[in-house]
């Protein structure tokens, strides 16, 4: 077995950053209430940020890391954001169990393409993969309907863990499940969780995409790749010479 690991990043990194959350609370309101005329931008100006984990990474989350309990603490963000934009609580109680479905469908989540050959090319040049990521219980589920999940030796996600990246604890179970690798990076688009979090966990870092909005990063990456296929020459180089035609 390689020892040479890869730690994902999964939103933003391996899909689009497309605003899920508001867009899918908007969609379960119009679904309940189609004369409502609630606006996408309301929901997105007024939604309850802090409610998310992630925002809140310094706490201790392992009283939630069974399914429904991680639910029942995201429903209360999504019950406030629908009473600021206008719902009573008992309007907004019918149309939370409408907006969980709407978060994992896999629809609303668009993979980079060049996802699915990078991996493979990675695989290929000896690397193995695990996500490592600050999400909703059912990620691997939708991995495996995004038709990505055998790629990954592992899925470890923040909301099974009951810790957030950049907490050290969810490098050092990554890690761990990995067989503590002898050469590894994590690629992310996050300075803070992403590079921060890795760098403080003893972790090389690969800031992937640019980001924006996501704070300045403590710590400098090893590496910047401005797109995911600026990965090739960093992690592959000449490895690929010869590689079977596939077809």
């Amino acid at each position: 077995m390689s020892n040479q690991v890869l730690f994902w990043d999964f939103h933003g990194t391996l899909t689009h950053p497309d605003s899920l959350w508001s867009k899918s609370i908007h969609q379960a309101a119009l679904l309940r209430f189609p004369n409502c005329g609630l606006k996408l931008d309301t929901v997105r100006r007024l939604q309850d940020n802090d409610g998310f984990p992630w925002r809140h990474p310094e706490r201790d989350y392992r009283h939630l890391t069974h399914p429904e309990a991680w639910w029942v603490n995201i429903s209360n963000m999504m019950l406030t954001t629908l009473v600021r934009v206008g719902f009573t609580r008992a309007e907004a109680q019918t149309i939370l169990p409408d907006i969980r479905p709407l978060i994992c469908d896999q629809s609303n989540f668009r993979l980079f393409p060049e996802v699915q050959s990078l991996l493979k090319d990675l695989q290929f040049a000896g690397w193995r993969h695990v996500i490592l990521s600050n999400n909703f219980p059912e990620l691997e589920a939708l991995c495996e309907q995004l038709g990505i999940a055998s790629l990954f030796d592992h899925i470890v996600v923040s909301a099974l863990i009951g810790y957030e990246k950049p907490r050290r604890e969810i490098f050092d179970y990554a890690m761990n499940l990995a067989g503590n690798p002898d050469v590894c990076y994590m690629i992310g688009d996050n300075p803070i969780a992403d590079v921060d979090g890795a760098v403080e966990a003893g972790l090389p870092a690969i800031l992937v995409n640019e980001p924006h909005g996501h704070g300045t990063a403590e710590h400098e990456p090893t590496y910047r790749c401005d797109k995911l296929d600026d990965l090739r020459p960093i992690l592959i180089g000449d490895k690929l010479t010869n590689r079977p035609d596939p077809h």
